[in-house]
């Protein structure tokens, strides 16, 4: 599976990537599961990002049909 995205923002505490094409949400599409997909496969990134460190926001995603997925992670001084 593969994505299509671009970076909009590098800096040392920050990382902004705006995915334009998602491979898994085409899938879960196809097969009547965004819901799960949700749960699934995107959820795991907030989860992941919980085990590394950053923090994450993320308001849009291809798998709820919002055409894009915006990734923002921040480090914290925290």
């Amino acid at each position: 599976m593969r994505c299509e995205f671009e970076t909009l923002e590098r800096t040392e505490t920050t990382l902004r990537n705006k995915v334009t094409h998602c491979d898994h949400a085409e899938f879960m599409e196809r097969i009547g599961a965004r819901d799960p997909g949700t749960l699934l496969i995107c959820n795991s990134d907030f989860a992941m990002a919980d085990g590394l460190g950053p923090e994450l926001e993320r308001t849009k995603t291809c798998m709820a049909g919002d055409g894009e997925c915006n990734f923002c992670y921040r480090v914290t001084g925290s």
